[in-house]
């Protein structure tokens, strides 16, 4: 007997064998020099096949093996296979025996669409996905998260165009309109929205079709700013600066039809601060809500009616100034992401809180970035088993600091200075799409730009961005160098992405909007 191997197939030769040599069960080729016409003896009607002697179970193929004879039960049992398949799953054997046995492994058409599975390491083939067959090289690309033609690309990255188109949802001509945030019931499935037109915060409902609905003043009183909007799957809290004989922080209540369950509500006064830049999240027993004043970030936990227990707040000083802290909830710990030291900002801080609120533990994440770096803004999201955060880079450079913690608080990735839009620009919230990570930025060289988003994956990489739209850069505070509010916002419902944001054309002020599908090209 001699034994050789090829690749191509990883090929075992066996030379001078005649019959009852084994082959493996898929692929074969059966022998070309048939001896006895023995039946196969474990397929078919012939599994049982009755016997006295070896020669009475032979089927005549050497790719099957040598079958014998039970003389005990008086049947026949197949033979055992001598070309081993290394990967069943994925790779297929091909047998021949003419004269001697020759096994050689192929990749497996699962599919049957004539295109070998590209997992079969001994002899890959070109498909991506065996088991799918629409699948393969050549096929047709359709919209659909899939890549279909195998060639590392799908839907938006391979050719398709973004879907949806640009709404313009808020239009005034006198009175500014700026700072839309959104936020997605999950029960209700509906879009929830707030911007700031005529000095007051506006709440409404948005449908898939961008149409805007249930327009409600939330505020009242001088002038409101700073809005926020979160979701307990049910009903929409948006909480806001306000400035009626003082300024503080208030709150209102909206059902998932729109109508307001609870007058404004002041949640709390603030220190000398103008720029407090509420953010609010939902735990499982009501609401944390963040802020910033000057030199401390406050977290204040609230109840389902936004009611404040004057004991549950948290307030962590911060040598010098902090600003612009958002929060993320997660399980049972939540997380913050916020910017110490004077404007612009030189670190990034990530901290996690407990429900009461009490701080766990506060770390720095910006330590792998140029010790000149700088931060104007910043965005965290629970990715299901930790936090992603993001922080705007100041000046031309328009980097975007970002990274990934596990839910115990290990920085998985990060921060890392990944490429963004050209600066200065505006940062938008973090949002989860399946796997993926999206942020929406208004790029802008001046009063006018271009909102974007930015696709990211878990390593703190990204991908590229999507335009959006025309959009342009909010009023300025002329201390803090930013406006009361966010610039953009997204939100992820089941079916569709909703992204709002400030536009401007020739005098007018106006919220604009794109929503389109999870594939982004439907």
């Amino acid at each position: 007997m001699q034994l050789k191997f090829m690749h191509a197939a990883v090929v075992l030769s066996l030379l001078g064998g005649a019959s009852g040599f084994a082959a493996c069960s898929s692929s074969s080729s059966r022998s070309t020099t048939p001896k006895d016409g023995g039946a196969d003896a474990t397929t078919g009607s012939d599994a049982a096949k009755p016997c006295t002697v070896d020669s009475e179970c032979d089927d005549d193929d050497p790719c099957n093996g040598t079958e014998t004879c039970d003389t005990g039960a008086g049947t026949c049992k197949a033979g055992t296979a001598l070309c081993d398949n290394p990967d069943p799953a994925h790779c297929d054997v091909t047998c021949d025996f003419n004269p001697g046995l020759t096994c050689g492994v192929v990749a497996r058409d699962g599919d049957g669409d004539t295109h070998g599975d590209a997992l079969c390491q001994q002899a890959p083939g070109l498909d991506c996905d065996d088991a799918n067959l629409k699948v393969f090289p050549g096929a047709n690309e359709t919209c659909d998260g899939v890549d279909s033609d195998c060639d590392g690309k799908a839907d938006v990255d391979d050719g398709f165009a973004l879907g949806g188109t640009e709404l313009t949802l808020v239009e005034q001509a006198a009175t500014q309109v700026y700072a839309p945030s959104i936020a997605w019931a999950a029960t209700a499935k509906k879009f929830g929205m707030t911007w700031r037109q005529g000095g007051h915060v506006w709440f409404g409902l948005l449908d898939e079709s961008g149409t805007l609905s249930a327009v409600k003043q939330v505020s009242q009183g001088t002038e409101a700013q700073g809005a926020s909007i979160a979701s307990d799957g049910q009903n929409f809290a948006v909480v806001y600066d306000a400035n009626d004989a003082g300024q503080f922080l208030a709150g209102r209540l909206y059902d998932s039809e729109g109508s307001p369950t609870t007058a404004p509500l002041k949640i709390t006064l603030q220190s000398t601060s103008t720029d407090s830049r509420p953010q609010l999240t939902r735990i499982s027993d009501g609401w944390l809500l963040s802020f910033h004043a000057f030199d401390s970030v406050w977290v204040r936990k609230l109840k389902d009616d936004l009611s404040l227990d004057p004991a549950a707040e948290l307030k962590l000083s911060v040598a010098g100034l902090a600003q612009f802290v958002a929060i993320a909830a997660g399980n049972t710990e939540h997380g913050l992401v916020y910017l110490p030291g004077y404007h612009p900002h030189d670190g990034i801080s990530f901290s996690r809180v407990d429900a009461t609120p009490t701080l766990i533990k506060t770390v720095s994440v910006d330590k792998a970035l140029p010790a000149t770096a700088r931060f104007d803004e910043s965005s965290i999201a629970w990715t299901g088993d930790g936090w992603v955060g993001a922080a705007s880079g100041n000046g031309a450079s328009g980097s975007i600091a970002l990274f990934e913690a596990a839910e115990n608080g290990t920085i998985r990735c990060g921060a890392t200075a990944i490429a963004g839009p050209k600066g200065p620009f505006r940062l938008g919230n973090l949002a989860l799409n399946g796997s993926g990570r999206i942020l929406p930025v208004v790029e802008s060289a001046g009063p006018s730009g271009v909102a974007k988003l930015v696709r990211l994956d878990e390593k703190c990489t990204a991908l590229p961005s999507l335009e959006l739209g025309a959009a342009a850069m909010p009023s300025f505070d002329a201390f803090f160098d930013r406006p009361f509010g966010p610039g953009i916002s997204t939100a992820v419902g089941d079916t569709k992405i909703v992204v709002v944001w400030q536009g401007a054309k020739d005098g007018y002020f106006q919220v604009k909007a794109r929503i389109f599908g999870k594939n982004f090209c439907d």
